[in-house]
């Protein structure tokens, strides 16, 4: 009878280490698993930046090659809503902007505001999670020299 409570004993023993070593391989998968999903969540992070990097940049050429800076600024009074309604449908409905036009007199320094239009307030891309600022120098052929700023967010990804 004393012979086989120490086997019991080790028994006890031995399970108390294999519920340890399952534990910890439990924990050990659960970390791999959650550091899987925090990898690829900042690979899609970066890949939208880029994304929106490229979008914006697409947008202010076809602006400044179709002349609708030229048409809107030079040829007549500043028309917003025209200028508001290309960039409403050059982009996708999702995306906020905010473009600035400003200009370099040739009699001062420095650059001068002429407008700046968006479709959201400013809370709208400090609220995202990527905002994109593409800035382009563009010449009229007129000559004059034209700063343009867009910066783009995704609507509704922020926190």
């Amino acid at each position: 009878m004393t012979g086989s409570k120490p086997k019991t004993r080790n028994n006890l023993g031995f399970a108390r280490i294999l519920e340890t070593v399952v534990a910890a391989t439990i924990i050990f998968i659960v970390f791999t698993a959650s550091s899987f999903f925090v990898n690829s969540s900042q690979i899609k992070a970066v890949q939208e930046r880029t994304d929106l990097d490229r979008l914006g940049y697409n947008v202010l050429s076809r602006l400044t090659e179709s002349g609708v800076i030229e048409a809107t600024i030079e040829n007549m009074p500043p028309l917003n809503v025209q200028l508001k309604a290309y960039l409403q449908y050059s982009l996708p409905s999702s995306i906020f902007f905010n473009l600035t036009i400003m200009n370099r007199p040739s009699n001062q320094d420095g650059w001068v505001n002429l407008q700046s239009l968006s479709n959201s307030d400013y809370s709208s891309f400090s609220n995202s999670l990527e905002v994109s600022s593409t800035p382009m120098i563009y010449t009229s052929k007129k000559g004059n020299i034209y700063y343009l700023i867009l910066v783009l967010a995704n609507a509704g990804e922020g926190t």
